[in-house]
């Protein structure tokens, strides 16, 4: 396995966090949404938010690790 340079190193901590603040964002916006559906007693529409949560968390992780494998191989 190869040695990561200093700047892959910061590029990678760079893509982990900015995708990791997409993931909050996702999940807050999730929890807001959920919070709504259960004041207004709509209870059978909160686990479709929470499936699309954990699809958009899937989609988000896919994406960065494709840029941290990117970031990895110098491109």
């Amino acid at each position: 396995m190869e040695r990561l340079s200093d700047d892959q190193k910061t590029a990678i901590a760079e893509i982990r966090a900015r995708y990791k603040a997409k993931i909050a964002e996702a999940e807050i916006a999730a929890e807001s949404r959920i919070k709504q559906l259960a004041q207004t007693g709509a209870f059978d529409q909160i686990e479709p938010v929470r499936q699309r949560l954990v699809e958009d968390r899937n989609r988000i992780n896919r994406e960065m690790e494709s840029e941290v494998e990117k970031a990895r191989s110098g491109h």
